[in-house]
């Protein structure tokens, strides 16, 4: 097995192996099985491994820093495309105290590897993944989930999302943009078992309509961030129902909700002080109202993004500017 000069530098100098905890190869293009399994047989006090889009990984390195890292709690295999049950199992069987672990986009996974992964690490509190497997096991097993991403899950179902949040956990950040075959059921589900959400991605699923975000809106009023970017069927209602129900909003999308008018606009303004982010693209309904209460009512704007307004005139905009001088991007 060969081992790259580095890394033989680097083994022969850490006597200090104990303390290092974290393994972090974002940057490392070179990382394959044999760098991985030799970091795992030297740093076994490691807790937590970083580990994406490095598709030449194989389901040698994740077992051997199973075995020889019993102690992980936290693992991120995100797009390493070449790793199977095996791998998953391997951290089932000898990291029972995770607690977060990212499998966004490992097309080889099926539902027994995150079965079994939920049954033997109960202490769960974050689960990245961009397959609908075993959401079941994990809401049943995993008492501790607290934040769930679940976006690009493009066959999610509504009985999938149901399966996960019944049994009453308390998440508060949960992630399902692109899940473009949700409908209400699967919000008005994050309503009922969840109210502690402080932030809700909905990002392109469509088929939600104002019912379902009212009543998420009137259960979850301590949402801080809401996305609901090419929620085409939304209109006023649903975010009004938001801002007056949920005033600590302070990051909103709704850019391509195109029946929005400036009232939608004036009532987050007005009942969300605390605004800092505002997505506002393919808006065309939008009129100077909307901008001036923005200026007048939120002192911390930071970034507004309003492309494809065609109602705002160069005039209110560079008004938004002079009045809220903390802002880092403003585009129209």
């Amino acid at each position: 097995m060969r081992i790259s000069q580095a890394l033989n530098k680097l083994l022969r100098e850490a006597r200090w192996n104990d303390g290092v905890t974290s393994f972090n190869s974002r940057r490392n293009s070179k990382l394959n099985d044999a760098y991985a399994i030799a970091v795992a047989g030297r740093f076994n006090c490691l807790t937590s491994i970083d580990l994406p889009t490095h598709r030449s990984l194989t389901d040698r390195a994740v077992v051997a820093f199973a075995e020889d890292c019993s102690g992980l709690t936290s693992v991120n295999l995100s797009e390493c495309f070449n790793l199977t049950d095996e791998a998953v199992l391997a951290l089932a069987k000898h990291c029972s105290g995770l607690t977060s672990v990212d499998l966004s986009a490992s097309i080889n996974l099926t539902d027994v590897a995150v079965v079994t992964l939920a049954e033997n690490c109960s202490g769960l509190a974050m689960v990245q993944q961009t397959a609908a497997l075993a959401m079941e096991a994990l809401g049943e097993h995993c008492p501790g989930l607290s934040h769930v991403d679940l976006g690009n899950c493009f066959n999610l179902t509504d009985g999938a999302v149901v399966a996960l949040v019944k049994h009453g956990h308390n998440f508060t950040s949960i992630n399902l943009s692109y899940c473009s075959d949700l409908t209400d059921i699967a919000v008005l589900a994050l309503g009922e078992h969840c109210p502690g959400l402080s932030s809700v991605n909905l990002e392109q699923c469509s088929n939600i309509t104002d019912s379902a975000v009212v009543a998420l809106a009137e259960k979850c009023r301590g949402l801080t961030l809401v996305d609901l970017k090419e929620c085409f069927n939304l209109t006023d209602a649903a975010v009004v129902a938001l801002a007056e129900s949920c005033s600590g909003l302070n990051k909103v999308s709704l850019s391509g909700c195109s029946n929005l008018t400036s009232a939608a606009v004036v009532a987050l303004a007005e009942h969300c002080p605390g605004l800092t982010r505002v997505g506002l693209c393919g808006c065309p309904n939008l009129t100077v109202a909307a901008v001036e209460a923005l200026a007048g009512h939120c002192p911390g704007l930071i970034r507004v993004v309003m492309w494809g307004c065609p109602n705002l005139t160069d005039a209110v905009v560079t008004e938004l500017a002079k009045q809220r001088q903390g802002l880092a991007w403003l585009a129209y």
